[in-house]
Parts: C-alpha cells; sequence; structure tokens
C-alpha cells in the first residue's frame, strides 16, 4: 500500500513540476492530470490554480486521496525564479483601498457612500482627496458633536436631497444601500466637519469680509453654452459690434442649432466663483459686460451680466465666507500632500491637486 501511495505522490510531483516549469496553460494542465488518473485510477487527483494579482503568475497545487489513505495530501512546487511563497497571495494594494493620502486611507465602500454629496461644483477626485485631509485632521483635532448636531446634520441631508418624509427617506436607503446607521454615520462626520471649518477659518471671517466684502456680490448672467466654437464666436462678435442684443443672438443661436447642443439659460453666481470662471482676478464686473467665448470642457460659454445684487450681512453670506476660506485652505493642504492613487491614470489624477 504504501509503495502504491508513494507512486501516485511521485508521479503527481513531477507532473506539477513540468506544469511549473513550462508555464502551461490551465486547459493544458488539466490534460496532463487527466493522464494521471488513467495511470491511477483508485486514487482521487484534483487539480487547484489561481492567478497571483501580485505578478500575474499562475500557481498549481493537486489535491491527492490515495487509496486506502484517511486525509488528503495537497502538493505544490516553487521554482526559483518564480514568485517566492512569502508573497504568494499578496496584492501591491489591497482592493478595499481606493486613496492614502499622508497615511490616511479612504476605503472604496466610504467612496461610494460619498459620491452623491460629494458630487457638487468640484471635480470628484478633488474632492475625494479633501476628505481624506478632512479625515485626518478631525483625527488629529479630536473634534466630536453631539446628538443635537448629528440630527441637523441628518435633516440638512434630508431637506437637500428632498426626503420630506419618513417613507421617503426609507425608500431612499433602500435604493441607495445605506443604512439608517450608515447615514447617521455619514451625517456625524458632515457635522464634525462643519465645526472643522469653524475652528480652521472661524476667526477671519470677519476680517475677510471687510476687506473683501464685494467678491460675494451675487452676479445674475444670462449664459450661452454650445459645443460649437463657432456658434459661440458669431454671438459674441454680433453682440461685441451691436448688430444685435445678447438675448436675441442667443435665441437665434438655439433655434437655428436644433440639436440640443446650443442651450440657453439664466444663471446666479457669487462674483469670486465667476472671476475664477473667466480666469480674472479681478472684481471689476460690471453690468452689461459680455464675457467670452469660454472653454470649459468641451462646451464654450458667452456670458451676458444682467446685474449685480451687493452682498448683505446674513446668515448665507458668513457661510459663503467660511466655504471660501476653507476651500483656500484645502487647496494649501492639497499642494503640500503626498498623495497616492490606487485607481486611474496617473496623468489624471495628478490635476485633481
Amino acid at each position: 500500500m504504501l509503495e502504491t501511495h508513494h507512486s501516485v505522490v511521485t508521479d503527481v510531483l513531477s507532473c506539477l513540476e513540468g506544469i511549473s516549469r513550462e508555464g502551461i496553460a490551465p486547459s493544458h494542465a488539466h490534460g496532463r492530470v487527466d493522464a494521471l488518473r488513467s495511470r491511477h485510477p483508485t486514487a482521487s487527483i484534483e487539480l487547484i490554480w489561481d492567478e497571483q494579482p501580485f505578478d500575474g503568475s499562475r500557481h498549481y497545487d493537486a489535491l491527492i486521496r490515495p487509496p486506502g489513505f484517511e486525509g488528503t495530501v495537497s502538493l505544490s512546487v516553487c521554482h526559483d525564479d518564480a514568485l517566492p511563497w512569502a508573497l504568494r497571495g499578496l496584492q501591491p494594494w489591497r482592493d478595499s483601498e481606493l486613496l492614502r493620502v499622508n497615511g490616511t486611507v479612504m476605503p472604496v465602500e466610504n467612496a461610494i457612500r460619498h459620491l452623491d454629496l460629494l458630487w457638487q461644483r468640484k471635480p470628484l477626485m478633488q474632492r475625494l482627496i479633501d476628505s481624506c485631509l478632512i479625515e485626518a485632521e478631525l483625527e488629529r483635532r479630536q473634534i466630536e458633536v453631539g446628538q443635537a448636531e448629528v440630527q441637523a446634520s441628518v435633516n440638512d441631508i434630508r431637506r437637500r436631497r428632498g426626503l420630506l418624509t419618513a417613507a421617503d427617506t426609507h425608500a431612499w436607503l433602500v435604493e441607495s444601500g445605506m443604512s439608517m446607521q450608515g447615514l447617521t454615520d455619514l451625517a456625524g462626520r458632515l457635522a464634525r466637519a462643519a465645526k472643522l471649518r469653524e475652528l480652521i477659518v472661524g476667526e477671519d471671517v470677519e476680517r475677510h469680509l471687510e476687506l473683501h466684502r464685494n467678491t460675494f456680490d451675487a452676479i445674475n448672467t444670462r449664459v450661452l453654452q454650445t459645443s460649437d466654437p463657432r456658434v459661440a464666436r458669431q454671438v459674441a462678435d454680433v453682440v461685441r459690434n451691436g448688430s444685435q442684443s445678447f438675448l436675441h443672438a442667443a435665441e437665434d443661436a438655439v433655434f437655428a442649432d436644433g440639436s440640443g447642443r446650443t442651450q440657453f439659460f439664466y444663471r446666479k453666481e457669487v462674483r469670486h466663483r465667476l472671476a475664477a470662471r473667466i480666469n480674472d482676478d479681478s472684481t471689476s464686473l460690471r453690468v452689461g459686460d459680455l464675457l467670452g467665448p469660454i472653454e470649459v470642457g468641451d462646451a464654450r460659454l458667452v456670458i451676458n451680466i444682467v446685474s449685480v445684487e451687493p452682498a448683505d450681512r446674513n446668515p448665507q453670506l458668513r457661510s459663503a465666507v467660511v466655504t471660501h476660506l476653507f476651500d483656500a485652505w484645502l487647496r494649501e493642504q492639497r499642494r503640500k500632500a503626498r498623495i497616492e492613487w490606487f485607481w486611474g491614470p496617473n496623468h489624471a489624477t495628478q490635476a485633481a491637486r
């Protein structure tokens, strides 16, 4: 019996050595094992394999149940130039990790949970970096919030998403795959982040407002957006030479297009955001000004300033100033941060700084 066991093990070991040395595909490897089964019909021989994520190589194991033997023998072969045993199953990074900023890791699950709330004005990748920076600062400062602050944050999330009833909220949770505890945890983090903003920039709000009040003026605009650069240039030219008003020229362009690529709409912008959009640091935007064409991705914008509403002291204005100053703080943190992306092309992720 021992001789039989020894013969099976020796033949399987020799087969594995050949498979490993030649690096053959699983379909051919199974063919060689079938030949072994024909030679040892009373033994159970199974071949298993997996592809190593570290270097893409294949690793084979054989499970043998010799006749009359209580138990299973597992055999495998590793050549000198193959992936070392210590690295088997090792991955360059954890599949569950999306991003690491200064040692703070963002799991993919958390990123997905944040997508709906994070997708607003800024590019998504920049917001994910900001989220890591904020999380690290929250931990460093050990910022805590009370139950009332968390509930206020939950109410704000519901209000912004139009979840006016408990049934609406429950349906949204089911649709998004988030539990009520997950929503509460997210609300708690947002409440802590709001407290962090106040701690970092709160003392500078009044001084900044006194020096830069007009940067928060509300600018009411008419906007022509088109994917055709020629249309944008034509509208800008006829308005500037006095042939047509902006309103008439924009309406004519929309009707002439007919494909939906050219759109006309009204938009209210805070002065400093509009200045950033047109790459102009000045605050000299006035009623009647025509801006553009401005390239924004694949679109071209022509903007007509309709009216200017001076910034008034109110809670909304203070909140806007806090956000503006905190964004400046985040820009500086991004500039200094060590950022490692585990997803996406490097040239694209570097642009998120």
